[in-house]
């Protein structure tokens, strides 16, 4: 026995301790990722600004584009969603950066190099998730993207991939034409001109009207509708096609007898008043001819995503849905309603943009704690969706929740209120909400919950709500993003214990025990190293709270097949 001990000493002595090797799950998007676009759309030239190029760029791509894309069997899209500013012209700068010029009206510097930038997301709409170990390979049109790099290395974040595009001073390219006005009425026996708007180097159209029955219904090179007075229609299509490509718009054109007579345009209320986040309705009606229609167009507004929508429309009355973004900083809008058929009948409403209401400053949240236990047995994964089971707070998206708080976690949530692992290294925490490996008992694990504002409801940025969690406090709360319409973080430490599948004694967790095992339960009982919890859990077989020589010498003797296993337990 004496000569045992001399020989696991003198092992131990020679002995580090061996790196610990985390690996992260991967994600499920495509490793390889072929992007392409109509190269004949899209033209990079000093004729045109990055606003022009960009357009035409978003237009050309023919890859699976736009936030909407719905396919279970595609795993990312390329995001050229209009009014973004994602995918479009960039070029490269003094210091060697990528700089975006999608709403640049100057027109392109031939001293620059400019690329082509698209931007890559996961679908997450259908669970898809990256690798964020592994950045995909990236074609365009077949060839390798000049740059492809990480635009937010994360699970649900995306990718950015940059080409060469040379500046092409001779050719040709049109990739989007707009008619205007879209639709209108004309008196027959009379005219109207229409307007184009052509992104790309080539005003250059053709004209064609269809539907008519005479051939003296007509329109001319420069966009000027002749409807004769014999016409017998009561509708035309007017078309304006682009000379250099297949690029095409058009307009409808209702025909009446009589003048076109508008009498007026009226709005109610003509002044409004709204929260950031929710609606105000304003009701517009139109007298005059018995075809009528309205152009309408929202002003004021600093966010894309602060909307008009046409809700209604009966007879000559419709009603318009204006609904603030939660991130707009505009005090006020207007609403302005134009007759299509005589511009000069119009009207206006002006809508006050508020704040939201506060969201309260104490948030308490509830879980079933003994509905589950963390084991070693248990993935991230698995506990993750034990946690967001146990849940007694009410939560997700669809919530009224008078206090105007609610806790993220659909079906949809990805890394949000899920099981969280502080990373010491970094000093953050982690969502294992996706991951298949097991929970250990070395590292801190935590409840995440997310807790996000409602509609029509803002954060007191100065003032961090207080969250409690089944009655005490969270051992940390923090702001996600620190913006009115942001979100807040709070974290519960919670412990993990040794499930049914770990093995007493298996102080490597390679599945067996060991002469390493044995020697690592020696370093510890000689103060050589400091056991973490797991290692008690694992190595302290007698179960006096300690690891002790006693213990790494039973672990030897099943490493020496002196004894079982069961010994251990």
């Amino acid at each position: 026995m004496k000569r045992i001990l001399s020989v696991i000493i003198a092992l131990a002595l020679l002995i580090g301790v061996m790196p610990l090797a985390v690996f992260a799950e991967g994600g499920t998007v495509a490793s390889t990722i072929a992007i392409t676009y109509d190269t004949s759309m899209v033209i990079t030239t000093t004729r045109l600004t990055g606003e022009e190029v960009t357009v035409m760029l978003r237009e050309a791509v023919t890859s699976p584009k736009g936030t909407g894309i719905d396919d279970p069997s595609q795993s990312w899209l390329v995001y050229v969603s209009k009014g973004s500013n994602y995918t479009g012209l960039v070029y490269k700068d003094e210091d060697d950066r990528f700089v975006n010029i999608y709403d640049s009206t100057e027109k392109l510097d031939p001293s620059r190099e400019y690329y082509y930038w698209f931007n890559v997301e996961n679908n997450d709409y259908n669970d898809f998730y990256w690798d964020v170990d592994n950045l995909p390979s990236v074609t365009v049109n077949g060839v390798a993207a000049d740059v492809v790099c990480w635009n937010g290395q994360s699970e649900t974040g995306d990718i950015n991939v940059y080409i060469k595009a040379p500046l092409d001073e001779t050719g040709d390219a049109v990739a989007l034409v707009e008619i205007a006005p879209e639709r209108t009425v004309v008196q027959r026996g009379t005219q109207k001109q229409f307007e184009t708007t052509v992104y790309g180097t080539s005003d250059l159209i053709t004209w064609s009207v269809s539907g008519n029955s005479s051939p003296s219904t007509y329109i001319n090179p420069y966009g000027v509708l002749t409807v004769t007075a014999g016409e017998t229609a009561e509708k035309l299509t007017v078309t304006a096609k682009s000379k250099v490509s297949a690029a095409s718009d058009s307009a409808e054109v209702a025909l009446i007898d009589e003048p076109v007579r508008i009498e007026s345009v009226t709005v109610d209320p003509v002044s409004a008043s709204v929260k950031r986040g929710e609606d105000v309705d304003i009701t517009a009606a139109i007298t005059g001819t018995d075809v009528l229609d309205l152009a309408v167009e929202l002003t004021g507004a600093n966010s894309y995503y602060t909307t008009w929508t046409e809700i209604s429309r009966i007879g000559n009355t419709y009603v318009y849905r204006i609904t603030p973004n939660q991130d707009e900083t505009a005090e006020t809008l207007t609403l302005v309603v134009t007759s299509v058929a005589d511009p000069t009948k119009t009207a206006s409403a002006t809508i006050a943009v508020l704040p939201g209401d506060p969201v309260a400053h104490n948030i308490e949240l509830q879980y079933n704690a003994s509905a589950f236990t963390l084991t070693t047995d248990m993935t991230g994964r698995q506990a993750s969706e034990a946690f967001r089971d146990s849940l007694i707070t009410k939560y997700g998206t669809s919530l009224e929740n008078p206090d105007g708080w609610f806790l993220y976690c659909d079906r949809n949530s990805g890394s949000y209120t899920s099981l969280a692992r502080f990373n010491e290294e970094q000093d953050r925490f982690d969502s294992v909400y996706n991951s298949d490996e097991k929970l250990n008992l070395t590292d801190e694990y935590y409840l995440y919950f997310n807790i996000e504002n409602c509609s029509g409801f803002e954060w007191d940025l100065d003032n961090l709500p207080s969250v409690t969690v089944n009655g005490t406090p969270a051992d940390v709360v923090c702001w996600r993003s620190k913006a009115i319409t942001g979100d807040v973080d709070a974290f519960v430490k919670v412990t993990v214990v040794a499930g049914t599948g770990v093995i007493k004694g298996d102080m490597d967790h390679d599945g067996g025990i060991t002469v390493a095992d044995a020697l690592k339960a020696l370093r510890i009982a000689a103060k050589l190293v400091a056991p973490t919890e797991e290692d008690i859990a694992l190595g302290d077989v007698d179960s006096d709270g300690e690891i002790t020589v006693a213990d790494a010498l039973k672990i030897l003797r099943v490493a020496a097949k002196l004894a079982d296993a069961s010994s251990l337990e």
